[in-house]
């Protein structure tokens, strides 16, 4: 079994809260149609700031961290838009900037202890 196989988010929210709303060229177009919203709309309201030529845009780290899509549902961190998120969320924290310190992921806590009783 790979060590990855052990990791399961545990709902805790710090990696949305922390790293915020990773932006994904290839899927922003699903990000809009699953909130029937066009991409303009979605880069302004959760993204950044659709600069004057209209085929730029600004990020707006205000925008983006905590991720707005992250909600509180019966004392768990729930992402709104789970089916369509973003690839840099898929692959935390596996590829992600998880390292950085200020995030303590209980399921990566999880992967470390599995990993440590496994090579035991």
């Amino acid at each position: 079994m790979l060590r990855w196989d052990y990791f399961k988010c545990q709902q805790c929210g710090q990696c949305c809260e922390k790293i915020g709303l990773p932006y994904d060229p290839d899927n922003i177009d699903e990000i809009a149609k699953h909130l029937n919203i066009s991409i303009k709309e979605l880069i302004s309201k959760y993204y950044g700031k659709i600069l004057p030529d209209q085929s730029h845009w600004e990020s707006d780290s205000n925008k983006r961290v905590p991720c707005p899509f992250l909600k509180n549902k019966d004392g768990k961190k729930v992402c709104t838009i789970y089916e369509v998120r973003p690839f840099g969320c898929r692959l935390f924290p596996l590829h992600t900037d998880f390292c950085r310190g200020d995030i303590d992921c209980p399921g990566m806590k999880i992967v470390q202890e599995m990993s440590e009783r496994a090579s035991a």
